[in-house]
């Protein structure tokens, strides 16, 4: 290993309920150092270009930035650091979050009856139909061709979906107004735990900070939540809710 990320896995180590983002993008290939001290480190993320940074503070953090072009995203720890590069590279949009890891080696028990399986590329038009208001054509094309998506069947119908994205979290979940959320996001959340472990990866997620019920939803399954918050930094239409994910 080298030396750069041996580093980093030091510092990350710390935290890593915290920093399971940044400790995931090193282990699976995914990620890179950009920099790292004894008071931090940034990595990059291949597949969705963010970078994430880890600091003991704002300064510390402004450092390990220092020639950086402004990311597509970035994620950092503590509301100054938020500020800070917030106004440094003028980003119009900060979403506030909890992350949770699933740290037991057995994956949560999900009922067979919600029939929640991994979807492919012919589940394209279907997803877009069912939840039209949800995702967009591109960014569903580019999950499913990952393999990254698991849908939840009733009766042969699509009812609610999972994924994970390109970053390595858990997320894009969604459930049809016609269905019970809490059981069948629960499903969901609870086959995509599971599918994680199976594929070794760390089952993480990043929950906005607003969002209670889907904390509470990740809670039962088992995650452990971090006490401090992140941030995800990044840009939007300037009318769109900020609580919304980037």
């Amino acid at each position: 290993m080298r030396e750069m990320e041996q580093r980093a896995y030091s510092f990350l180590g710390r935290d890593p309920v915290l920093c399971m983002d940044m400790l995931e993008a090193l282990r699976r290939g995914d990620g890179s150092v950009y920099a790292v001290s004894e008071e931090g480190t940034l990595i990059r993320e291949r597949n969705s270009r963010a970078f994430m940074l880890a600091a003991e503070n704002s300064e510390a953090g402004e450092r390990l930035v220092m020639g950086l072009k402004k990311p597509v995203q970035l994620a950092v720890h503590g509301s100054a650091e938020a500020a800070l590069f917030q106004e440094l590279f003028h980003y119009n949009q900060v979403m506030e979050c909890q992350a949770a890891a699933y740290l037991d080696p057995e994956p949560p028990f999900v009922p067979s009856r919600y029939g929640v399986r991994e979807l492919d590329e012919s589940f394209a038009g279907e997803i877009l139909a069912a939840f039209p208001d949800e995702f967009d054509e591109a960014e569903i094309a580019q999950r499913l061709q990952s393999g990254a998506m698991h849908g939840s069947f009733t009766a042969g119908e699509l009812t609610g979906l999972i994924g994970i994205y390109p970053e390595g979290g858990i997320g894009m979940l969604a459930v049809r107004p016609d269905q019970d959320w809490e059981k069948t996001a629960g499903a969901l959340a609870g086959h995509i735990t599971g599918w994680c472990l199976r594929q070794c990866f760390a089952p993480f997620v990043h929950i906005p900070r607003w969002d209670q019920p889907l904390l509470g939803l990740y809670q039962k399954l088992g995650y452990t939540v971090s006490e401090k918050p992140l941030y995800w930094l990044g840009d939007g239409p300037e009318e769109q809710d900020p609580s919304q994910e980037l």
